[in-house]
């Protein structure tokens, strides 16, 4: 059967292993989202462990979960999840107002933003694995 959650050994959850990747962790920036990623010191193989840090500054709480989800789906469907890297990714508040006029963006528009960004991010951790081999 597929698993569609992200399994205990995928998550960055222990104070300890936020600590370590609060130091000399490399960052990763794109427009709306930043990812922290560090090798892992403490991870059992080769897994790599995420979290999530979404501001209250983004809206409502069902939009910061619906953007959890997109993060642990394409997380999970990429080929990072095998390289041993400690990842946090931080999404911006300005991923919901519009550039020039400051009003607020269609759920469909921001979520594809949002989504490119995660794709970005991704794409240049899988580069940096490979080249750190």
């Amino acid at each position: 059967m597929t698993q569609f959650y992200l399994s205990k050994k995928n998550r960055l959850s222990s104070p300890k292993a936020f600590l370590n990747l609060k130091k000399g962790a490399d960052c990763l920036r794109t427009r709306w989202v930043r990812a922290f990623f560090k090798n892992s010191f403490d991870s059992e193989g080769d897994d790599t462990r995420i979290a999530m840090s979404v501001s209250k500054k983004v809206g409502p709480a069902n939009q910061r979960n619906r953007l959890k989800r997109l993060v642990r789906e394409h997380f999970r469907t990429s080929k990072i999840k095998k390289s041993g890297f400690d990842i946090l990714f931080v999404v911006s508040p300005g991923l919901f107002q519009s550039k020039r006029s400051g009003e607020e963006v269609d759920r469909d528009k921001r979520e594809r933003r949002f989504v490119v960004c995660l794709q970005e991010i991704l794409l240049k951790l899988e580069r940096f694995h490979l080249r750190g081999e």
